[in-house]
């Protein structure tokens, strides 16, 4: 895959991204799972671009759970919440 085609999906991902603290939960959890997989596509593939191309770069600067609000590391919601 190419440049172009993470822009596009990116975009994608960004129209559709919810108002709501529920459907913001699943709508971040498929954004790092396709960037999980494009990953793998091209080695010049850069996460934290993409993450920020579709509307998530908010979330990791506020650095808060986004089901409990409690502050976290390096992930955008705890394993336990």
């Amino acid at each position: 895959m190419t440049k172009k085609d993470f822009v596009l999906i990116a975009e994608t991902f960004a129209e559709r991204k919810p108002q709501n603290r529920v459907n913001m939960i699943s709508w971040v959890e498929g954004v790092e799972k396709m960037a999980n997989k494009l990953e793998n596509t091209n080695p010049r593939f850069n996460r934290q671009k993409f993450l920020e191309a579709c509307g998530i770069y908010h979330y990791q600067v506020e650095k808060k759970c986004l089901k409990c609000s409690e502050p976290i590391n390096g992930h955008y919601i705890h394993f336990n919440c």
